[in-house]
């Protein structure tokens, strides 16, 4: 937390940032709209439809075994916990009926307005029974499906990106990497993804489209690459070890590299590590790079104007100066050393365009596509071969097609189709997935150690292991169950998922055994991982976590309507989470803190709801 004497000045910079960003566009803005309203040819935008498509589906096909844990009122959070932990300010307003002298639903019309402007319209919120979860779930398969296919292609992209939505509003403890697969969703929805390698695709030519959303989808890298770059703090990146530590965390490598890492954490990981580092930051290059191209294509010219440079220049002090202010200590050094280097390749820019033939031989290796796309395939391509992250990191290695146009992807596909015409190539045999059932019991059984102990006093220790790796075989499950374990049991920061966790585990064996059990407590095992000076590993230790009694537990019981939907009776009193939200209402109401106007829907749904009038008529 920033001391209370450095916020104005960290709120003063950012709102000059933003200033002067409005500048810079209105100095640009002509530069800008050749970029933004020119068309280009379709078949990029529709490959990276074909792969964010796919990519949403393996996502969907991986989160199959945790639906219910995730998800419904079977699961970790029950309803009212999932309102109060992810948009408590948005149903400040609506009472839930926990407390005796208070109705349930919402206490008035501000009350509603002020949930509107919370934007938690995720149906999960309210219906969030299995039977209804699983229908979510198959939608959102059915509908990447048809938008991998381009079928009904317009209905599908938005649908897949609502469906998405929804299930990510109801519960974040497995989130990382969903903004990634979101952004890249919402800038399919905005293109017109259908004009080429669609079902719904015109067949007798090429309509150009709008290449607006393309741009932005670009613009969209620089938060992935370069400000992840900026955070990447610590001696980790700093020594060179992070990769090493990848590799040798058992949960993260696909194959086990034990028998390589020892020779190769100095010589190649070590640099490898700075590499990388070096890559995002300097990433913004490629991205310039391409919008010079797009505007050279255009007609327009690349010189620019003194109030330009100046707008430049006051931009990068103010962005320097703000995230001096803002961002940690050890983090510092690498901002100043990545705007040295972007400002020093500037200015060698500005130099030698003065002359043309010099610009011409080294703007392909500062902002070309031949190191920076090369680097971009090599580093993704590197995770998703020898690492299990999760289904982002195919999303991130296939945003490198932004960079190229659609008539050198049509050359690239068209040069595999007649190499695979001309030779007999022996396809390897499928991949053996491992079965969901087993998935489920890895994934939904603690996540970690855990002891219950039921009332005869027996003791169950419930280990969940890890499941055999195999580059062949892919365990559905595994990665949102790690993300899952990772924020209950790994992370201080989010302590507070283990009491939901440890509940959960209150019902789930009541309902199991017909039988609440007395006490639940989590542990957690640890050790130190081999430092890639050759050190070993640690011996595993453990300890415990959290520990609660079931019958006293917040929502430690099954709620009575889960209790009759599987026809169970049990004695145990289901104990609610009582929030009194009538009173607190009613008390910022009258402060006049509340409601909060619904201005986002507003400025966005209005212009379009006028639009759509003035067509209609």
């Amino acid at each position: 937390m920033e001391p209370s004497g450095a916020q104005p000045s960290i709120d003063a910079l950012a709102l000059a940032f933003v200033v002067l960003v409005g500048v810079l566009v209105a100095l640009h803005r002509r530069g800008i709209g050749r970029v933004l309203w020119r068309e280009e040819d379709p078949r990029t935008m529709a490959a990276f439809r074909i792969v964010t498509g796919l990519c949403v589906l393996a996502w969907a096909l991986d989160l199959w075994p945790l639906v219910d844990y995730l998800f419904s009122d079977e699961g970790l959070f029950l309803r009212e916990t999932a309102r109060q932990v992810h948009f408590s300010e948005a149903f400040a307003g609506l009472a839930d009926g926990s407390a005796l002298e208070e109705p349930a639903g919402f206490l008035d019309v501000e009350a509603f307005i002020h949930w509107v402007a919370g934007h938690a319209f995720s149906p999960l919120l309210w219906w969030d029974s299995p039977r209804f979860v699983r229908g979510v779930w198959f939608a959102l398969v059915a509908s990447s499906v048809a938008l991998a296919l381009g079928w009904r292609t317009t209905m599908a992209k938005w649908l897949t990106f609502a469906l998405l939505v929804t299930l990510v509003d109801r519960n974040r403890v497995f989130l990382a990497g969903e903004q990634l697969i979101a952004s890249c969703l919402l800038v399919v929805c905005c293109a017109r993804c259908d004009r080429a390698w669609a079902i719904d695709a015109p067949r007798d030519r090429l309509v150009a489209i709008p290449a607006w959303p393309r741009v932005l989808g670009l613009l969209s890298l620089l938060p992935l690459f370069f400000v992840n770059g900026l955070v990447k703090t610590g001696d980790g990146w700093a020594q060179g070890r992070t990769l090493h530590y990848l590799l040798v965390t058992p949960d993260y490598p696909r194959w086990d590299p034990s028998w390589i890492t020892p020779m190769v954490s100095l010589w190649i990981l070590r640099p490898a590590t700075w590499l990388v580092h070096a890559f995002e930051l300097l990433y913004p290059l490629v991205v310039v790079g391409t919008i010079i191209r797009w505007h050279r294509s255009a007609g327009g010219s690349i010189a620019v104007t003194g109030a330009q440079r100046i707008g430049w220049v006051a931009i990068a002090v103010c962005g320097w100066i703000f995230a001096d202010a803002a961002l940690p200590e050890d983090a510092r050094w690498r901002l100043s050393g990545t705007i040295a280097s972007l400002g020093a390749i500037a200015v060698a820019i500005a130099a030698i365009s003065r002359r043309s033939s010099g610009l011409s031989r080294i703007a392909p290796w500062l902002l070309g596509r031949r190191v920076w796309c090369t680097l971009h395939i090599a580093f993704t391509g590197t995770l998703i071969v020898m690492t299990d992250l999760g289904w982002f990191v195919p999303l991130a290695f296939a945003t490198v097609l932004l960079h190229f146009e659609g008539d050198e992807l049509a050359r690239a596909v068209d040069g595999l189709r007649r190499r695979s015409e001309t030779r007999r190539v022996l396809e390897p045999a499928a991949p053996v997935l491992s079965r969901p059932a087993i998935a489920w019991v890895v994934a939904c059984s603690v996540l970690a150690g855990l002891v219950v102990q039921l009332p005869d006093g027996n003791m169950w220790h419930i280990d969940s292991g890890l499941v055999p790796r195999d580059p062949w075989t892919y365990s559905w499950g595994r990665d949102k169950s790690r993300k899952s374990a990772g924020r209950i049991v790994g992370r201080e920061e989010t302590a507070w998922y283990r009491k939901w966790h440890g509940r959960w585990l209150c019902r789930e064996r009541a309902m199991i055994d017909g039988v609440l059990p007395q006490r639940v407590a989590l542990f957690r095992m640890h050790r130190t991982l081999p430092t890639p000076s050759g050190d070993p590993a640690g011996p595993v230790e453990s300890d415990q976590v959290w520990e609660g009694a079931c019958a006293t537990e917040v929502h430690g019981q099954p709620p009575l309507h889960v209790r009759e939907r599987h026809g169970h009776e049990l004695p145990a009193a289901f104990v609610p989470w009582v929030q009194r939200r009538a009173e607190s209402w009613t008390k910022r109401r009258d402060e006049g803190e509340v409601p909060r106007w619904p201005w986002v829907p507003i400025v966005v749904l209005g212009p379009l709801l006028v639009a759509k009038i003035r067509r209609l008529r």
